[in-house]
């Protein structure tokens, strides 16, 4: 059996979700939040949190564009064997609902925490060498605004995160719905 590690790594977010009550939704609405017409201090106040990061729904992912991530896979002797590139056909199975849309009703705030580094290392096993081809992935679209590589397959199973990557933050955007 030969082992490998995929590591996904590049542009991503953290993006962390809120749903809002009529009134916090008017006051963030009111702030222009989505067009920077709030501080961080205010944003809080309204949410009632002490930091952004304190939301319990959030979505972690390397942006769906080929020039905004890359995946880099190992041998079990950490020999580079494959690396993904701008003009690599990235594919997800649209039968199996491998690209699903979420948190797009209304009266959700979208704090998207824009992110570079590895998010995701992955081990998959197999008698055969890696193949890219059998290397498929699952989106999430936050609020049909930040679409976000969230998980793999390969060879038709999805794998599961081995190890979260270290990845550091690069600002913050706020959506409205």
């Amino acid at each position: 059996m030969k082992k490998y590690q995929i590591v996904l790594g590049g542009r991503g977010a953290d993006c962390y979700i809120y749903r809002l009550t009529d009134e916090q939704h008017e006051k963030l609405k009111e702030g222009n939040v989505d067009k920077d017409g709030m501080g961080m201090e205010q944003i809080l106040e309204v949410l009632n949190k002490d930091f952004i990061t304190d939301s319990e729904e959030i979505v972690l992912g390397a942006y769906f564009e080929p020039d905004l991530h890359h995946f880099s896979v190992y041998d079990e002797n950490e020999n580079i064997v494959w690396e993904s590139n701008k003009d690599w056909d990235l594919e997800f199975d649209d039968e199996d609902e491998d690209y699903k849309i979420t948190y797009d009703d209304e009266n959700i705030l979208i704090c998207e925490d824009l992110l570079k580094g590895s998010f995701f290392s992955y081990v998959v096993e197999t008698e055969e060498d890696f193949d890219s081809n059998k290397l498929t992935v699952i989106v999430e679209e936050v609020g049909e605004i930040i679409p976000l590589i969230t998980g793999i397959k390969y060879d038709g199973k999805k794998v599961e995160v081995d190890e979260y990557g270290d990845y550091w933050d690069k600002g913050f955007n706020f959506y409205l719905t």
